[in-house]
């Protein structure tokens, strides 16, 4: 079976699963007998069975040598126990996962449920439907869009960029009401203000959600929620951008703006744009002599905006021989030390709460900004057809119209409520040509 195919169908299974979950124990009788997971209240640990070894699939070879070494830190009695393997050379049957949460989803009816313990420190909101049942997916890591402010250039240019309040956002851009009262200032830079990129739906995504929108929010593939009254607030967001031109061009038309926020980067041709945290941003930041800074979505209308991110965390496989032993790897690599571990040997962007952000440091100046920053983000919802589980719900905004409905609001040529209609009937089309039988 195709694996994208195989993968889908198992998005459907999830809250089903496959094997009822192991009784976890936590008292002085609780025996690691294999099918058991003891957990130590009065050491805060999960007890290892005495001849555990235990192997962990992990991307990359820094990362897997640097859970080594913690874990033989860590347990120094217990050195040696646990190995690495690349993801790429796994077999599935390894005892413990970092992976993705569609591959989490791929695997997910094999994925044992966990002691609740194990959530400590983690935004599970962000690992979406993946544990709607129970508790089997631990999102520690990323990626996903934020804001970056060119704070030199705000700074000539007079704009305060200081941020008293310590929220993440510069005072004077907290919302995106400030930001459209500078008009003048921003169309009298010498560079591209605000590269946005209108031909790009996932780039768009974020200014949708400004009135609370979240697509496909009542986990049912067939409502994106459209038709709420939330995504109005979004195109007025849109629309109220197109007041100002950031581009500098001639006729400040949808068609000049186009995908550029990488070439934003490597050029220092911005003053606020969005950001991906796969952009190599540290690297373009070094190489320029102007500040940046990353930070939250502004608001609009007194709401938070909501783009969305892609996570990578922690599983058990349901069949390892030591549930114990894995529950305590897994305990101690999503800690704040483990976390720790995370930050200082891979790029990734942690997910924790700010408490827990405030007690890591950060080898590179933009990881804490984008890990605040995504404490305002929702996971990509990991939901299928049920008439047709070989399509994610999410092939549906890929493959909709979303640009030209947002292009024609940028212009002018059609208002608010035309623009949602469009977003409406085009979701409906596509989702019926998606499922169409004739459709491959």
């Amino acid at each position: 079976m195709d694996t994208r195919l195989s993968q889908l169908i198992l998005i459907l299974l999830l809250g089903l699963g496959s094997f009822s979950a192991i009784k976890v124990l936590a008292d002085d009788t609780c025996i690691t007998d294999g099918l058991t997971v003891c957990f130590d209240v009065n050491k805060n640990a999960f007890v290892t069975e005495a001849h555990a070894h235990l192997e962990m699939v992990v991307p990359d070879e820094a990362y897997g040598q640097a859970i080594v070494e913690f874990w033989d830190w860590y347990h120094p009695e217990l050195a040696g126990r646990v190995t690495t393997i690349l993801a790429s050379e796994a077999t599935g049957n390894e005892d413990v996962f970092f992976l993705s949460q569609n591959q989490a989803a791929q695997l997910y009816p094999s994925l044992y449920p966990l002691h609740d313990v194990l959530a400590k420190n983690i935004v599970l909101s962000q690992a979406g439907v993946l544990n709607a049942s129970d508790l089997r997916y631990l999102p520690i890591s990323a990626e996903g869009f934020a804001m970056i402010v060119n704070t030199t250039r705000l700074d000539l240019a007079g704009i305060e960029v200081r941020d008293a309040d310590e929220d993440g956002r510069i005072d004077s851009l907290q919302s995106f009401e400030q930001i459209l009262a500078l008009a003048p200032v921003w169309e009298t830079m010498n560079v591209n203000a605000f590269p946005l990129a209108l031909n790009e739906p996932y780039a768009l995504y974020p200014f949708l959600t400004a009135g609370g929108f979240e697509l496909y929010e009542s986990l049912d593939a067939t409502k994106p929620g459209f038709d709420e009254e939330s995504v109005r607030s979004g195109l007025r967001l849109i629309q109220a951008l197109s007041s100002v031109n950031w581009n500098h061009s001639d006729t400040n038309s949808a068609e000049t703006y186009t995908w550029r926020y990488e070439e934003a980067l490597v050029n220092d041709d911005f003053g606020i744009s969005l950001v991906g945290s796969w952009m190599e941003v540290e690297g373009y930041d070094h190489e320029h002599s102007t500040d940046w800074t990353i930070m939250p979505f502004p608001t609009f209308e007194g709401q938070d905006l909501h783009p969305m991110i892609r996570t990578s965390g922690l599983a058990i496989n349901a069949n390892t021989y030591y549930p114990s032993a894995a529950h305590e790897l897994v305990r101690i690599l999503r800690s704040i030390k483990g976390l720790q571990v995370l930050v200082d040997s891979t790029d990734r962007i942690p997910l924790a709460d700010p408490k827990t952000l405030d007690f890591l440091t950060f080898p590179l100046a933009h990881t804490k900004s984008f890990a605040l920053a995504f404490q305002h983000s929702v996971s990509e919802p990991l939901i299928a057809f049920e008439a047709n589980p070989s399509i994610l719900a999410m092939d549906v905004y890929a493959h909709m119209e979303v640009s030209g409905p947002i292009a024609d609001l940028w212009n002018g040529t059609i208002g608010v409520s035309e623009a949602q209609t469009r977003l409406i009937l085009s979701a409906q089309s596509t989702m019926e040509s998606l499922l169409s039988p004739q459709n491959p």
